[in-house]
């Protein structure tokens, strides 16, 4: 990353430990390595206008004794452009006029679509907060709620659909695959009591973040998918051929993806426990500091998934417990702010995002690190990443 973050081999360079100016002109970060070259990286936009929340940068390289050349001028042009278009319409697009917008880059805290977003965070994660609605309950004092909440852990059942994916050619019809949450619930639930008058439910997924870092304390990205609950008769109540097949690839996917399930849940599963498969209907994505926006769920099932995001937990968990010395020192430096504390709660095909400390002020800050170039699959990613941290570790510290 401080050099070259987008290795597409894990090929060494040298880097030597480098300083920080800053030029008049264009407010850029410039890195010296010792192969007598500098770094320029041009800092982005700010789309919510909070100073040093949404730094994004570009990349290229100098001579040390040159000047910014034509093809950076031009780059820092360009980027002037990119901002005030960006400021008269936003790239996540608007529900009003239902214009939503394809852009796949630009001055945001991430390179992809609300929607690819969302599906890639719909098929990284492994649980989501689940709340369903009392119907019956009693409102004793302004603070009650009908609404309960919990963590739940959940799988995707996969199944093919033909949806239109352009909401102004709705009669297109395009087959897709589908994925919907199945969640398996205690009969003693709160919330199969609930189902019993309303079925509706919501499953809020964040971002990956550290153990005992909850991501509702540092207003992270989320998604708010919402759907009705369907129950899947087990072997046991229903002798239908389409049921018993339904029921037994559900249970199937969910221990393949949560193993110790199937310890926890024991011989007594179909008993004592029920299998429901969320049909999603609606998805609102919150954007930090900014609106809930609504995204078309057509859209949502037509769209692919980020293949980096799909497999970045392993990327996230390790470079958190293993490189957050390296990871501190760069986004420090990406970012132009002293930070007490960082972490990565987020990675795609073109970059990452880490959340930080503001140095003695309790104020974290959402800064967005692209990559120079970007990766198409997940072990490329990984390696030029580690690699790149490893090389910041050894020769800063």
């Amino acid at each position: 990353m401080i050099r070259n973050l987008i290795l597409k081999s894990t090929k060494s360079q040298n880097l030597s430990r480098f300083y920080k100016t800053k030029t008049t002109n264009f407010n850029n970060i410039t890195l010296t390595t010792n192969n007598n070259k500098k770094c320029i990286f041009f800092k982005g936009v700010n789309n919510n206008n909070n100073n040093n929340n949404n730094n994004g940068i570009q990349y290229s390289t100098s001579s040390s004794n040159s000047t910014i050349n034509k093809n950076q001028t031009k780059k820092v042009e360009s980027l002037n452009k990119e901002t005030k278009d960006s400021n008269d319409k936003s790239i996540y697009g608007s529900i009003g006029d239902i214009d939503f917008s394809k852009k796949e880059s630009g001055p945001s805290k991430n390179a992809l679509s609300r929607e690819k977003l969302s599906k890639s965070l719909l098929l990284m994660r492994k649980s989501g907060t689940l709340s369903s609605v009392n119907m019956m309950a009693k409102m004793e004092n302004e603070n009650s709620t009908p609404v309960y909440g919990s963590l739940s852990a959940y799988a995707l059942f996969d199944s093919e659909e033909e949806v239109s994916g352009d909401i102004t050619q709705e009669h297109l019809k395009t087959k897709v695959t589908v994925y919907n949450p199945i969640i398996a619930l205690h009969k003693s639930s709160a919330h199969i009591k609930h189902f019993k008058h309303f079925n509706k439910v919501s499953l809020v997924v964040y971002p990956l973040t550290p153990i005992g870092r909850p991501p509702s304390e540092y207003d992270l990205p989320r998604v708010n998918f919402s759907g009705r609950m369907r129950l899947l008769p087990s072997p046991n109540a229903s002798k239908d051929t389409q049921d018993i097949l339904t029921y037994t690839k559900a249970k199937r996917l969910y221990f393949e993806r949560h193993p110790n399930s199937a310890v926890v849940m024991g011989d007594q599963c179909d008993k004592d426990y029920d299998f429901f498969i969320m049909d999603i209907s609606d998805a609102y994505y919150y954007e930090r500091n900014q609106k809930l926006t609504s995204i078309p769920i057509e859209v949502l099932k037509c769209c692919s998934a980020d293949p980096v995001t799909i497999q970045s937990r392993e990327i996230i968990e390790t470079v958190n417990s293993k490189y957050q010395d390296s990871l501190s020192l760069i986004v420090e430096q990406y970012g132009d702010v002293k930070l007490d504390d960082c972490f990565m709660y987020f990675v795609d095909s073109f970059g990452l995002n880490c959340i930080g400390k503001k140095k003695g002020i309790d104020e974290w800050l959402d800064i967005r690190i692209p990559f120079d170039s970007s990766f198409d699959n997940f072990e490329n990613c990984k390696s030029g990443l580690y690699e790149t941290l490893r090389l910041v570790r050894n020769k800063i510290f």
